[in-house]
């Protein structure tokens, strides 16, 4: 059976559909606050690490989630052959957890695109060291520019451009 190559996930919160695990925290609108039960249910309860174990073989990859549905990154496969990945908001909440997890498994990496959306600046904390950027010791050397599309910079931004240029890393804000 071949392996896959490219994989497009995208992932809403709409619990319209999802009357087994309605939001939980969300307001009045129905909008999901991406950090309950129902906004991150798993079946396999691995915080999502069952999808991204399928997603393991890919080289390109654009994983745009709701806040908080990959959180245990306990469960975070090596990501062998990924060289191209499109990552949104979600892997910079909680201190960047998501992403240095992401980073550290992907080493042959050689392009990253962030996409911040205006507004969503999901701070949550998960459990664990409280500072995981320093955690992060070696990245990709194929890894020579991050782009990041965003409506302004912010805190976020400035975190992720700090972060990166520890590394001589060049990012690009758009």
């Amino acid at each position: 059976m071949p392996l896959l190559e490219a994989a497009v996930v995208t992932l809403d919160c709409n619990h319209s559909y999802n009357n087994d695990y309605p939001c939980e925290k969300g307001d009045d609108r129905g909008e999901c606050c991406g950090l309950c039960d129902g906004c991150v249910a798993s079946d396999d309860h691995s915080g999502g690490g069952m999808l991204l174990q399928g997603l393991a073989s890919a080289t390109r990859l654009e994983l745009t989630v709701p806040f908080a549905k990959f959180t245990d990154t306990t469960y975070y496969p090596a990501f062998t052959k990924l060289k191209t990945l499109l990552l949104n908001e979600w892997c910079v909440a909680a201190d960047f957890r998501a992403l240095i997890c992401i980073l550290q498994r992907s080493q042959i990496l050689e392009n990253l695109t962030i996409e911040l959306n205006k507004g969503l600046k999901n701070t949550a904390e998960l459990e664990g060291n409280e500072h995981p950027m320093e955690q992060l010791t070696s990245i990709s050397g194929n890894l020579k520019l991050v782009k990041v599309k965003c409506f302004g910079v912010d805190e976020r931004v400035s975190k992720i451009s700090k972060l990166f240029s520890a590394f001589d890393i060049q990012v690009n804000i758009n």
